[in-house]
C-alpha cells in the first residue's frame, strides 16, 4: 500500500465507497485560546495492488511540534479492508488534539510500509 496524499479537513465520511469531505486542504489553523483544542479529520489517500485488496493495513501517527519534539506517537491505528472493492481507498481519522505551542507542527502517517506527512501552522485566537 502507498499512502498517495494526506490533508486536514473539518469533515470527511464515507458513502457508497466514495470519500465525502467539506472544508479540506488546511495550511493553517486557529485554536481557541483557552482550550487551545483542535477538532478535524486527518484524511489519507491510498493505493492498493490488487493483492492487498481487502486486506487491513496497522498504521501510526507522529507528531512533530515547531521545535521538532515528539508530541504524538500513536501506534496501534487500523487502516481497514473491509467494503473496498478497488485498488484506490481513503481512510479518515477524526481527531482532537490539545496543543501546548503554537506554530508549525508535521503530521507524520505510516501505513503498508509508507510514509507521508502533512504540516499545519497553529495559531491561539
Amino acid at each position: 500500500m502507498i499512502i498517495t496524499g494526506l490533508f486536514f479537513a473539518e469533515y470527511a465520511r464515507a458513502s457508497s465507497d466514495m470519500l465525502d469531505v467539506l472544508g479540506a486542504v488546511w495550511d493553517t489553523c486557529t485554536v481557541p485560546r483557552d482550550s487551545r483544542m483542535l477538532e478535524c479529520r486527518l484524511v489519507a489517500l491510498l493505493q492498493t495492488g490488487p493483492d492487498d485488496i481487502g486486506k487491513d493495513f496497522p498504521a501510526g501517527l507522529e507528531v512533530l511540534d515547531a521545535s521538532g519534539n515528539h508530541v504524538v506517537n500513536q501506534r496501534g491505528l487500523q487502516i481497514p479492508g473491509a467494503g473496498f472493492t478497488g485498488e484506490n481507498r481513503f481512510w479518515f481519522l477524526p481527531m482532537q488534539m490539545v496543543f501546548r505551542d503554537e506554530g508549525r507542527h508535521n503530521f507524520i502517517l505510516s501505513a503498508g510500509g509508507s510514509q507521508a506527512s502533512v504540516g499545519l501552522r497553529v495559531l491561539f485566537g
